[in-house]
């Protein structure tokens, strides 16, 4: 898949991650305009991620048995559904109703999207899902600015309908771009994901995604919290939800193509033992500021390591059931993030916020090391690097570089350092067998040229030779007479005859023609 391909699929995660965002920032517009009581905004998010994580376990493997574009175009439906039900809706059956269909939705559809980037070009599978989860990220970052900025303007429903009609936009996506999809009679037999479990790796990736969103789901618990308890400013709250997304957004391809690099069973639990670190650091920093300069550094950890998990699952669940694997750490994600949430702030409540970030921390290292040990052999398993286009030999001949040159200009024939879209880094077979023919259309040309030029120079060489020859050499007729001698020679390429050689100088000779 071309990397475009790949940005396509990161716009619509990244709008499906954006409906999360703008629902956690208008629940107190829900109890202030609507008189939703306060115990009742907390199931309305819990139901999303109960919807999603039941909609990745029993939905997400049907993209591995050919339905993968349907399942993205369904859950892209269900999730506008969902976005204009919340949008319209003023009472608590109504929202939950679109929270509970918001949630199917994304949750069929994030997995079979994954399984798409993976198996559509897995020699880059570290860069494109690194690149998912940026998008992911930015799209979660992005809800509350949209909400921030067209909520006092134009109501409540406003955010919702402006994803919804985004989204609606991003249909021809799917329905345009290629899809590898599974043959019928290829496809895996009807089965759920959890069978799966059988697969060490597949386990350990399930641990480090549950241990990602254990801290993530901490950290947005309990952040504005602590800031606030600590006499910080608003301004700094929100700066630091800022700092903490930019890094995933920005550093999350090189993080992959690092874990791929690597290993993410090495480059996974070290930055989930950093991450450890970091959560425990903010229950003992004294100040706002203290915890703030921990953030930055805490962000650019994860930014690096964060993509690991993805990488993981991908690199050791079957080709066949991709979106299965998926669907059950995102499962597991969810579930994971949706608990600690509640869990957190119980925790901060008991014994405040040392007790709540020394949990996180604990469990986290607990998670980690057990990923790493389950990992076994895995973790000396890397996938395979990109395959770049392979180049030219060096060849210093002055006439192969100027028509090498020439036909590079004309467009008969590329520069070998040059790429395109059709065969960026030539990851197919039929790609490296057009380049493997340019190489030797390429080095037939120069011997062409080379082995002519000494042919013509030989040749040219010789005739000198014979005309010096032919100058010095007499030969005399029966008759007396003395002509220059102009004998040919078969095979010596020699054509410099006398043409005035008289036509009457013997019987039956003519005169030699210049052919």
């Amino acid at each position: 898949m071309s990397r475009f391909g790949v940005l396509q699929f990161g716009l619509l995660t990244a709008l499906l991650a954006s409906g999360y965002g703008v629902m956690f920032t208008v629940l107190d517009d829900f109890r202030d305009e609507y008189g939703i009581e306060a115990s009742w905004l907390g199931t309305i998010v819990g139901i999303g991620f109960l919807a999603s994580f039941v909609s990745q376990v029993f939905l997400a493997p049907f993209a591995d048995r050919g339905h993968a574009r349907r399942l993205v175009l369904l859950g892209m439906a269900l999730n506008v559904a969902g976005l204009v039900t919340m949008a319209v809706g003023e009472v608590l059956p109504v929202l939950l109703l679109g929270r509970l269909v918001s949630g199917i939705g994304i949750g069929m559809t994030v997995p079979a999207v994954r399984r798409i980037v993976v198996v559509a070009d897995p020699d880059r599978v570290g860069n494109n899902m690194g690149t998912l989860l940026a998008a992911d990220v930015a799209g979660f970052a992005t809800g509350p600015v949209i909400s921030a900025l067209l909520v006092p303007r134009f109501g409540i429903p406003a955010p919702f309908l402006t994803i919804a009609l985004l989204t609606v936009a991003c249909f021809p996506i799917a329905l345009r771009v290629r899809i590898e999809e599974t043959a019928v009679d290829d496809a895996p037999r009807a089965r759920l994901a959890f069978d799966l479990l059988r697969i060490p790796g597949i386990v350990a990736g399930v641990m480090m995604g549950a241990a990602l969103y254990l801290m993530i789901g901490t950290f947005d618990a309990l952040w504005a919290i602590v800031l606030d308890d600590l006499d910080a400013s608003e301004f700094v709250a929100n700066v630091g939800i800022t700092i903490f997304a930019l890094p995933l957004v920005f550093l999350g391809p090189f993080g992959g193509r690092l874990a791929q690099r690597v290993g993410p069973f090495r480059l996974g639990p070290l930055g989930l033992v950093l991450g450890a670190g970091f959560m425990f650091a903010y229950g003992v920093m004294p100040t706002a500021y203290a915890m703030l300069a921990i953030g930055v550094v805490h962000a650019l950890a994860d930014g690096v390591t964060a993509s690991s998990t993805g990488v993981a699952v991908a690199m050791t669940a079957p080709r066949e059931r991709q979106a299965a694997a998926q669907g059950l750490v995102g499962a597991a994600e969810t579930l994971s993030g949706g608990a600690t949430a509640v869990l957190a702030g119980v925790l901060y409540d008991v014994g405040g916020r040392t007790l709540a970030y020394t949990t996180c921390s604990v469990v986290m290292i607990a998670l980690a090391i057990g990923a790493y040990v389950l990992a076994g052999d895995e973790r000396r398993r890397r996938p395979p690097l990109p395959v770049d286009a392979p180049t030219e030999p060096a060849v210093t001949d002055p006439l192969f570089r100027r028509e090498r040159g020439r036909l590079a200009r004309s467009g008969r024939l590329r520069h070998s350092r040059t790429t395109d879209a059709t065969t960026p880094h030539l990851p197919s077979a039929s790609s490296r067998r057009r380049v493997r023919d340019r190489r030797a259309r390429a080095r037939r040309l120069w011997w062409r040229r080379r082995l002519g030029a000494e042919y013509d120079a030989a040749a040219a060489r010789t005739r000198v030779e014979r005309g010096r020859d032919h100058g010095a050499a007499d030969d005399r007729r029966p008759d007396g007479s003395r002509h220059h001698g102009a004998t040919h020679r078969a095979g010596d390429g020699g054509d410099d005859h006398d043409a005035a050689a008289d036509p009457t100088s013997a019987p039956g000779r003519h005169p030699t023609r210049r052919r």
